[in-house]
């Protein structure tokens, strides 16, 4: 096994090195996605990428929120998908998911320094309830991208990025 420091502008590998990449949470945090995803694509012939769905109608007013850890790209399910079909990704498989409450609690009082108090670990308890009653209300189509905690695809590399002129 062999363990390489970078960037993620330049990975330091062959083409096609790989058969597999694996990038989870992380395009979120780079300042040039396109350029990261263009090394991944690169250094392999297929790719798992995963992104945590921040997204919601008040996300411009929680930048700072955001920025506290590191979160400088927010993307829906659909704007990265564009993305990687811009960037000449072909998707094959997509899931979504949902936060462990665990993994949230964590998230809350560790991450963002949250202090620990009844709502906020009733609010944790009730989340896949609340979830349930959304899918009821709004069925599985339209419930399809809201809700969830991340987006996972597979893909695999099929071209470049063709802009017309």
């Amino acid at each position: 096994m062999e363990i390489k420091k970078f960037d993620g502008y330049k990975i330091p590998y062959q083409n096609k090195a790989f058969d597999l990449a694996y990038c989870t949470h992380v395009i979120e945090h780079v300042e040039h996605p396109r350029t990261v995803l263009r090394e991944i694509k690169r250094v392999s012939n297929f790719q798992v990428f995963e992104i945590p769905l921040d997204y919601s109608n008040t996300v411009d007013s929680k930048v700072q929120h955001f920025l506290s850890y590191g979160h400088i790209n927010v993307f829906t399910p659909a704007i990265f998908k564009f993305l990687l079909r811009s960037e000449g990704f072909e998707i094959i498989n997509e899931h979504f998911s949902h936060l462990h409450p665990e993994v949230l609690r964590y998230s809350w009082y560790k991450n963002a320094k949250l202090k620990k108090t009844l709502a906020r670990e009733t609010t944790i308890n009730i989340l896949p309830f609340l979830r349930l009653i959304k899918q009821i209300i709004y069925g599985p189509v339209r419930y399809r991208e809201f809700g969830y905690s991340a987006y996972t695809c597979l893909t695999k590399s099929v071209g470049d990025l063709k802009v017309l002129t």
